[in-house]
């Protein structure tokens, strides 16, 4: 009898919980602004989204995102609509099947903020339910007007007090406490969508030193970080995030358990299935497909990040970081055609910002056509002067051996970094080009500027990407176990901050270790670490696969040819598939030029007494073709040692042109390194 009683009078409960256990979609636009000053224009959009951010708590609505709002107006024509008016918010509603839109004022009396929506049924233009909130001073929106409204709302929308109170979270402890944190986090957040990532920093901080628990602050900090090699800021960031994320939406939760598996917990595969998880439970957040792409592009899983940054294309068109994402995939795969269709669409979407030129001069120097990405760097740095493009040209000139051109734009480059993980970068640049150009001497001291600045800045990132350099250019200069001694340092790094990688950094260490044995002319040696890559390469993923392929063939070939067998060292040269030269990152292209010296088969055949087949294999080392798929540095030293070879055949003019070429290079050389002085001596007598 008391389970009929029960089933009475609770039944209209049930009935109700069960109608609306599907949940209501419902769209949230801009809010007018009633008080006259126009410094309270920034809650026109700021309100909304806490609401969203609100309303979104509650399992029983669907409530469509601000960015999902703003995808919706761009696909409608309308992408530069400053406050979304009725009309235009129930075209959203109509486009994306949402049942009631709510709006609002807000207005100012004194020191009294009042706010008032209304919820409209969308089919019928009817209104649903008023309601209205009040405080004193802007801090009372997120203090208690938020959570009022959201509660009058939820109401009127059919879902019962009993389960707001069970399901709604104060605004306050899933974002922030100030709305002057708030503000500055939604400008932090735009710029970073456009990678303006100094001024992300800028705005995020501010959010951050106003309120120093606001979790996803700190995500968006350490994805700042990340983007501009600041490791130790970057992590140190993601540990606030996590400290702080019961104080985040269960969204931005999930975001930052996934990105602090990643860094933190060095767990990539709990992140990419708390990711999978993400884009099952919210499948019109655009972002989280674009995660999903870019991790999958980090890893060369190509077919994987097209499918993914294509469903966050689907969400939003012009959603430019993943059509900028997108023509980076198709050109590493080599399909230029598709990597200039997509970054022509994101030229397109976001014709003032500085990133789609600095794409464009990328796709241009990887299609060779090295004066036009020149001038598509330049006028990324005209639209924004510290965007940091000046790297990029450097790299053009150092590839046509005009080092002195190159280190003026590093200068550039470091005059105008607003980061300091930038400045530490520069140094090692100007480091390699010194060194390159005839300067160890300036070279050693600016890369002990480079690990002073890293050590200053607490980026282990950069202090060990420094001992990296240095220790191939001790391997050059046959210090061979002063550079073993620098090159652990860089091995230690990985193996404490990226051991997931761990067979990756193995393979690299029996690289150098085999190239140091080489140079020693310990071959068995060599041998033995050669076979050490070659028991790695199946726990390799897919970028590390390419790399030890290439250095394990390159290897191979260095110790036939130490081991004078030619004939078999010829064919393994042969053998060896060029890599894809890579832009994106600033590291990865210094790194692609190790070791600095490739010319040992030339030097075998001169050995040997095979000069006609010297100067051929010197002839294609220093020959600069653009369209080539790989874009080495020339070590300038092969102009000396051609010059040399020309000397020894009689070829005098060709001679002269080569020793010519070699001393302008190294124009501002050390004047008593042994090949400046012997070149200087060489064409003074063959002049004569």
């Amino acid at each position: 009898m008391l389970l009929v009683l029960a089933y009475i009078f609770l039944k209209p409960i049930f009935v109700k919980e069960i109608a609306i256990a599907e949940p209501k979609p419902v769209v949230v636009i801009s809010f007018k602004n009633m008080t006259g000053d126009h410094s309270f224009d920034y809650l026109q959009e700021a309100i909304p989204n806490l609401l969203i951010t609100s309303l979104e708590q509650s399992k029983y609505l669907r409530v469509v995102s601000w960015e999902r709002i703003y995808d919706v107006l761009k696909q409608m024509g309308k992408q530069d609509t400053g406050v979304i008016d009725q009309e235009t918010g129930f075209e959203i509603c109509r486009l994306e099947g949402v049942e009631a839109i709510i709006l609002g004022s807000y207005i100012k009396a004194g020191d009294v903020f009042a706010t008032d929506v209304k919820v409209l049924d969308v089919q019928s233009k009817q209104l649903i339910k008023s309601a209205s909130a009040r405080g004193e001073g802007v801090g009372s929106i997120l203090q208690s007007q938020i959570d009022d409204l959201s509660r009058e709302i939820s109401q009127s929308i059919g879902i019962s007090e009993s389960i707001i109170t069970r399901t709604q979270l104060r605004i306050s402890d899933v974002t922030t406490t100030s709305m002057e944190a708030y503000h500055n986090f939604l400008r932090g957040q735009d710029a970073y969508d456009k990678m303006y990532f100094e001024d992300a920093r800028k705005y995020l901080e501010r959010a951050i030193r106003v309120d120093s628990t606001f979790a996803v602050a700190y995500l968006y900090l350490a994805w700042v970080d990340n983007r501009l090699d600041e490791d130790e800021a970057r992590d140190a960031n993601y540990e606030k995030a996590k400290l702080y994320a019961n104080k985040a939406s269960e969204k931005d939760r999930m975001y930052i358990e996934a990105y602090y598996a990643g860094s933190i917990e060095k767990n990539p595969e709990k992140r990419i299935m708390l990711l999978q998880q993400m884009a099952e439970k919210y499948p019109k957040e655009k972002r989280v497909f674009f995660s999903l792409g870019l991790f999958y592009h980090g890893e060369k899983e190509y077919t994987k990040s097209i499918k993914a940054l294509k469903q966050a294309l689907q969400l939003d068109p012009n959603y430019g970081i993943a059509l900028n994402d997108l023509a980076y995939v198709y050109g590493d795969m080599g399909e230029f055609e598709k990597a200039d269709e997509y970054l022509k669409k994101y030229s397109d979407a976001l014709p003032g910002d500085a990133n789609p030129f600095d794409s464009y001069g990328e796709l241009y120097i990887r299609t060779g056509q090295f004066e036009k990405a020149i001038e598509k760097y330049k006028e990324a740095l005209e639209v924004k002067p510290d965007f940091g493009s000046e790297w990029r040209i450097a790299c053009i000139y150092g590839t046509q051996e005009d080092y002195k051109t190159a280190i003026e734009w590093i200068d550039n480059f470091m005059t105008n970094a607003k980061s300091p993980g930038f400045v530490v970068s520069g140094y090692w640049w100007k480091g390699f080009y010194y060194y390159l150009s005839g300067n160890p001497d300036q070279a050693e001291q600016l890369l002990d500027l480079c690990i002073k600045d890293s050590r200053k800045i607490r980026s282990q990132r950069g202090e060990a990407l420094t001992e990296l350099l240095n220790s191939w250019i001790l391997l050059d200069q046959g210090e061979v176990e002063l550079g073993y001694y620098h090159y652990i340092k860089w091995y230690e790094y990985n193996i404490k901050n990226s051991p997931q990688y761990l067979a990756n950094w193995k393979a690299d260490l029996a690289f150098y270790r085999g190239i140091n044995y080489v140079k020693q002319s310990k071959t068995d040696s060599a041998r033995a670490e050669l076979s050490k890559i070659r028991q790695y390469f199946p726990e390799l993923n897919p970028a590390g696969q390419e790399r030890h392929r290439y250095n394990q063939d390159y290897l191979y070939t260095q110790i036939l040819i130490a081991e004078d067998s030619l004939a078999a060292a010829e064919q393994s040269n042969e053998r060896i598939k060029p890599m894809e030269t890579p832009f994106r990152f600033i590291m990865n292209y210094l790194i692609f030029n190790f070791p600095l010296t490739r010319d040992e088969l030339a030097q075998a055949y001169q050995q040997c007494g095979r000069i006609d087949q010297a100067i051929k294999e010197y002839e294609k080392l220093i020959q600069l073709d653009p369209k080539k798929r790989e874009q080495r540095f020339i070590n300038p030293k092969y102009h000396y040692r051609l010059a040399k070879l020309y000397e020894q055949k009689g070829q005098t003019e060709e001679a002269i042109k080569q020793y010519t070429l070699f001393l302008k290079i190294w124009e501002n050389a050390e004047k008593d390194l042994p090949e400046f002085v012997d070149a200087r001596k060489r064409i003074e007598s063959l002049k004569n």
